[in-house]
């Protein structure tokens, strides 16, 4: 579903589901719960990061304000960066815990071999404003012709300009995503916000490096898993393209003080 009739759902439609199986909790993982079940039964996984950015004015985005700005369920975000952008937002009408969803490496992957001057972009949707598709464009160009900058997404849906080493290679499946992991040499994120930036853990858990761009999100992850090694965060496309070097003949790998493969949905249970 998508659009007003996923609203619908989500809002309305799912209660025919709840009360056939005769549910006791209903968790929703699409920003919304069933207004039709007291606050007692509603869990509400909340990751779209733009709706707590009044800068972004879609439609969907003003509905998931309006919501919580009228609700009061259980709330879980990944991360104390969301919780503390949520709270400032809605305040206190909702109980917010803070559960690390943790990365899934696909099963009985073979070792790749690394793939000279290649840099990954893993971005379906380059030109949604957030993914600040511009930061790319200038580092791809800073880099020059010697490199090939890969971006996960459709021919056309963002302009490369005058970086003539961009190549649109098309959304991949998840096999193939951890497949261009291994091979690159190393991975760029260049968004400003997101809940998690779920790409940047799944490439550092293949080893590879990442370099992203410096948000407070990150930051704040950064600080959770005591990362040493294998993250970079860069202010400007010219810092990007100096790690991006660096990171690509270090070979050093990933190194962590906490194992940010780990969910933590055992917080869950204390919810139902």
């Amino acid at each position: 579903m998508s659009g007003a009739s996923a609203i619908a759902f989500n809002l309305l439609g799912c209660l025919l589901s709840y009360r056939r199986h005769r549910g006791t909790a209903l968790l929703s993982f699409n920003n919304m719960n069933c207004v039709l079940l007291p606050k007692q039964a509603q869990i509400t996984y909340f990751h779209q990061l733009k709706a707590l950015d009044t800068h972004f004015k879609e439609t969907k985005l003003r509905i998931m304000r309006a919501y919580m700005r009228l609700t009061r369920e259980r709330v879980i975000v990944q991360s104390l960066q969301v919780e503390d952008d949520f709270l400032a937002m809605f305040g206190d009408r909702h109980a917010v815990t803070v559960i690390w969803p943790g990365v899934s490496v696909p099963p009985g992957a073979t070792p790749e071999p690394r793939q000279r001057r290649t840099l990954l972009i893993p971005v379906a949707s380059p030109q949604s404003p957030h993914k600040n598709f511009a930061f790319i464009r200038d580092t791809a160009q800073m880099l020059g012709p010697d490199w090939t900058v890969l971006v996960t997404a459709p021919v056309g849906a963002a302009d490369p300009g005058p970086a003539t080493n961009i190549r649109f290679i098309g959304p991949q499946t998840r096999e193939d995503l951890f497949r261009q992991y291994r091979r690159a040499s190393c991975v760029l994120m260049a968004s400003t916000h997101e809940t998690v930036g779920l790409p940047i853990f799944e490439a550092l858990a293949t080893d590879t490096p990442v370099v992203a761009y410096d948000a407070p999100y990150l930051r704040s992850l950064q600080q959770k898993f005591g990362i040493q090694t294998g993250l970079d965060l860069a202010a400007t496309p010219d810092a990007a393209k100096d790690f991006i070097l660096k990171a690509a003949s270090s070979g050093s790998g990933t190194v962590a003080a906490q194992d940010f493969r780990r969910g933590e949905w055992d917080k869950l249970l204390e919810y139902i």
